[in-house]
């Protein structure tokens, strides 16, 4: 509020609020202290709430009680009793995943097979059409310690030293519901799953703007792709004629939207004085 006072009072602005039931002059002294009073009230409103939450939700951990919300896949509504097709299926998947080596189903295998069953009807309504599971969506149902009836929570201090950079300490308590793995089960799961060996770099972009860019012909609005010295259009999805040099296109984009900015205003970043932050023009491909 205090910096669109400022703003407003730089450039002899004048605003008037319409969401408020009674109009507020920022441009008057009476207007912005009546803002400011409510702008105290909110902030109270806020925290306030806050902690009631944090309080009903440290109970409810004390309790053993689920989350409420959305309904867990493998679960009835209410997350405490396991629905019968969704939770045999995901069984199914951990007993294919956990096999021996040379005989186990891929992550990606697994997404497939799931996403094919009938027992997904009840998860598949009221999604899109086609809907179908994705791998990293599978992999977090099942290193999810929730599967094992197990509670974890950390607190909102907790939660704000994580941000910071330390370690968090979560409180861990038997769940009051029934768990669709064992607790070993749940573990061979995250080994398994969370083994670095599995995690892959992904591959490297080849090109700033493959995919981004349409074929400028009339009547073609086809995505090109990147060859080795062009972006073109494909035949197959558009007219195959249009095509554009790289460095020409990249080096136009670049000069247009990465410019460093005069102003750290509000950038948490470059206004610290204990990291040294590069301005764009150092760190950005030359034109």
């Amino acid at each position: 509020l205090e910096s669109l006072i400022e703003t407003l009072d730089a450039h002899r602005l004048q605003v008037y609020t319409v969401a408020h039931d009674v109009p507020l002059d920022l441009s008057s002294p009476t207007g912005r202290m009546v803002a400011r009073q409510l702008a105290v009230v909110a902030q109270y409103e806020g925290e306030h709430s806050g902690e009631r939450r944090e309080v009903a939700n440290q109970r409810r951990f004390d309790d053993g009680r689920p989350h409420v919300g959305r309904r867990w896949f493998g679960y009835l509504p209410g997350n405490h009793e396991l629905h019968p097709s969704e939770a045999d299926l995901l069984r199914e998947v951990a007993k294919q995943l956990l096999a021996p080596r040379g005989e186990r189903w891929s992550l990606a295998q697994a997404a497939r097979w799931l996403s094919e069953q009938e027992g997904m009807a009840d998860w598949r309504e009221g999604r899109p059409d086609g809907y179908r599971v994705a791998p990293q969506t599978l992999r977090g149902w099942l290193i999810n310690p929730r599967y094992a009836g197990v509670l974890m929570r950390t607190d909102m201090k907790t939660r704000r030293a994580t941000f910071r950079g330390h370690p968090p300490e979560a409180q861990v308590r038997k769940g009051k519901w029934e768990p669709l793995f064992s607790e070993s089960e749940h573990k061979r799961l995250k080994q398994l799953l969370e083994d670095p060996k599995r995690q892959s770099p992904g591959a490297k972009g080849k090109s700033l703007l493959a995919g981004l860019i349409r074929c400028s012909n009339e009547g073609c609005e086809a995505f090109l792709h990147a060859a080795s010295t062009t972006y073109r259009c494909n035949r197959k999805s558009g007219c195959g004629n249009g095509t554009v040099s790289r460095a020409a296109v990249e080096a136009h984009v670049l000069d247009a939207v990465v410019a460093d900015d005069v102003s750290s205003r509000g950038d948490f970043w470059r206004v610290q004085p204990w990291l040294p932050i590069p301005a764009s023009s150092e760190v950005r491909p030359a034109s």
